[in-house]
């Protein structure tokens, strides 16, 4: 404490004041941002969840059906084998499925397969994407700034 005409000053200088609404401010500076990326990191997880869903259910939408009807799906007359779909009727989602015959393809199906000279695989992939950027060539003339790919496969 410093004497002036008698009394003693007390509080704090200026420059302390200053020195601690700097620091208060980093402070503050660094919750927010913690905080951000929190909450986009919780966003991208529930976007996760909801493309995860939406792709499961492309998934047995297809496999449902080869399931009810074999000769059709194996000879492509409803999800054509060689086939790519764009659906954007899902607002902010785009999925981007594709059914492939990959019974030609080498390893795919092992050589212990029962009745192998008749056997097939088709390989289903759908790719989801999300959180559209603009127009483009990823899904149905957009693109997206997200996006998965989910893939499964088939027998008959």
């Amino acid at each position: 404490m410093k004497k002036v005409r008698g009394k003693f000053q007390e509080g704090q200088s200026l420059i302390e004041v200053i020195i601690a609404l700097a620091i208060a401010s980093l402070v503050a500076v660094g919750l927010v941002r913690a905080t951000t990326v929190s909450i986009k990191g919780s966003r991208y997880s529930i976007d996760q969840s909801k493309i995860t869903a939406l792709a499961q259910k492309q998934i047995a939408t297809i496999v449902d059906y080869r399931n009810s009807n074999p000769g059709d799906f194996w000879e492509g007359n409803y999800y054509p084998l060689d086939f790519n779909r764009q659906d954007d009727t899902i607002p902010g989602y785009c999925l981007l499925t594709t059914v492939i015959d990959a019974t030609l393809t080498p390893g795919l199906l092992p050589t212990t397969t029962p009745d192998y000279a008749n056997a097939k695989i088709a390989w289903i992939n759908v790719k989801v994407f999300w959180d559209e950027k603009g127009s483009g060539t990823q899904c149905a003339g957009k693109d997206y700034n997200h996006s998965l790919s989910f893939d499964t496969y088939v027998t008959n």
